[in-house]
């Protein structure tokens, strides 16, 4: 049975995201949990929220699979949309800053892959 969470408009950027998505991907869920809750950065604390997220969608849909017996199947992180900010500069010029957000889309598997 698989379970998936959308995780949309984190006020994060993607290239800060990645970083975890790629530790993250086709491992077990209960293992993931406990690296992202011992680091100090935001986005593992947004990604350890989306992914208990699914495991409760998982549990709803009427797995009785535990934390040790889920993986995660697939993982990825898209650019959202950006917010301008113009912050005025000497000369009558303006710098314009984009504040990025991402979006996160997760699935969970609690069956064993036949592959390999």
């Amino acid at each position: 049975m698989e379970a998936i969470c959308k995780a949309r408009y984190l006020k994060i950027s993607q290239k800060k995201m990645i970083r975890f998505i790629n530790v993250v991907r086709g491992r077990r869920l209960d293992l993931v949990l406990t690296y992202l809750d011992n680091l100090p950065h935001k986005g593992a604390k947004l990604l350890a929220k989306a992914l208990r997220s699914a495991y409760a969608n998982l549990l709803y849909k009427g797995s009785k699979a535990t934390a040790k017996e889920v993986i995660v199947k697939d993982i990825k992180v898209n650019q959202s949309f950006s917010l301008k900010r113009v912050i005025p500069r000497a000369r009558g010029s303006a710098d314009v800053i984009k504040r990025r957000f991402c979006s996160v889309y997760v699935v969970l598997s609690d069956e064993v892959s036949k592959e390999g």
